[in-house]
């Protein structure tokens, strides 16, 4: 079954792991029920929704209806405070009581097998990752992005680190059921092997260097600069438990959340190679030293943890 996730993540850029192949239904209900703790309720009406980050807990997203009105709530309706918001928490801020499970999850044998026999290697690491939940009402991101120039150290080495073909894997495990209407991620099939054309295309556009990244999250990639390629985008759906895998270096995007009482929670973890030498060192990539201090003093195995 592994050689068959690995042929279609090289193929495709991504494969999708069924219910029951990583993580046991017990595991996902579990960690559902956890997470749903350690995020904002949707009922919660607390008055401090609205700032960017509340108890490590980050919100984004402004609803679609609230735009005509400049921002305030239509008066027909009554909405929570978290209508049309994503909240996210960076693993390393997630305290919970029984700290056990952080290490279930990211180092759940199932997961760092098949990461190991994608990368081709017996060394790798954990690069980051997150919780999160998706509101009734998130308008989700209309443009697409690579995460390539987020673990670098420029967008120059961006560029080449694809060159290299270097890539991380991106594992997203729904922990509920997700159809089209509750922001699944949309990705768009085999556009790593075309990312440099594509950077380029992007980056004349933009009047950018060609030797600089132009596919991050800061640089609006809105379908219409992609030519024919968002005609085979994919909406990927599938039941609690479901485990995407994911290069990072393909272009993929959040997508709206259409219903009225579904939340989507979801977790996200990324692993690289133990070496790679464009990925940036984990001590970098997060400000809060105490946190990330505590957060690796979790792991007996602390090679998982660390960075070239």
């Amino acid at each position: 079954m592994i050689k068959q996730y690995k042929q279609d993540f090289y193929k495709l850029d991504y494969s999708i792991i069924e219910p029951g192949k990583i993580f046991d239904r017990n595991q996902i209900k579990h960690f559902l029920k956890i997470v749903k703790k350690s995020l904002p309720s949707y009922s919660n009406s607390s008055s401090n929704f609205n700032k960017k980050s509340f108890n490590n807990v980050k919100v984004y997203g402004l609803p679609l209806k609230f735009r005509s009105s400049r921002g305030q709530k239509l008066r027909n309706k009554v909405y929570s405070n978290y209508y049309g918001k994503r909240a996210v928490l960076e693993i390393h801020q997630w305290k919970i009581e029984n700290t056990k499970i952080l290490i279930d999850i990211i180092a759940n044998q199932n997961l760092l097998t098949l990461a190991k026999d994608i990368l081709e290697t017996d060394k790798i690491s954990f690069h980051n990752g997150s919780i999160s939940a998706c509101y009734p009402g998130y308008p989700g991101v209309q443009s697409f992005h690579s995460d390539t120039g987020h673990f670098t150290i420029s967008p120059e080495q961006a560029v080449l680190s694809r060159q290299e073909k270097q890539y991380q894997i991106n594992f997203i495990i729904y922990l509920n059921d997700v159809d089209k209407t509750v922001s699944p991620l949309c990705l768009i099939p085999s556009t790593f092997k075309k990312i440099n054309k594509i950077n380029n295309q992007v980056s004349k556009f933009y009047g950018s260097k060609l030797d600089k990244d132009s596919l991050s999250q800061g640089n609006p990639v809105y379908p219409e600069l992609l030519s024919d390629l968002p005609e085979s985008s994919l909406k990927v759906t599938g039941s609690g438990g479901t485990v995407l895998c994911l290069n990072s270096g393909a272009l993929h995007r959040e997508t709206e959340n259409l219903t009225s009482n579904r939340t989507r929670y979801a977790i996200l973890l990324t692993y690289t190679k133990f070496h790679s030498p464009f990925v940036k060192m984990y001590s970098k990539n997060f400000n809060e030293v105490r946190a990330v201090r505590r957060f690796c003093n979790l792991f007996d195995d602390k090679q998982i943890i660390l960075k070239s």
